[in-house]
């Protein structure tokens, strides 16, 4: 992790990026060795996987996820979480 005068904290490492979709990462992310991961394979993800079922991916050093538990039901959150 590094500070940013513009944004305060920016990180590096390694990502995982669950649910990408087309979109990039922010910007405070933009350091990292980003590994996407989507269920549509229309997007070129790296990982084609569910997000309730992602299998043996690796490790990472930061999840970042928006936008996606509003596609999962409430029942299924709690998994989506861990």
């Amino acid at each position: 992790m590094k500070f940013d005068a513009a944004l305060g904290i920016t990180f590096s490492g390694r990502l995982l990026h669950v649910g990408c979709g087309g979109s990039p990462c922010p910007e405070f992310l933009q350091d990292c060795e980003e590994v996407r991961l989507d269920i549509v394979d229309d997007y070129k993800p790296h990982i084609v996987a569910n997000l309730l079922d992602m299998g043996n991916i690796g490790e990472y050093d930061i999840v970042y996820s928006s936008h996606v538990l509003e596609h999962v039901n409430q029942y299924q959150v709690q998994t989506a979480l861990k």
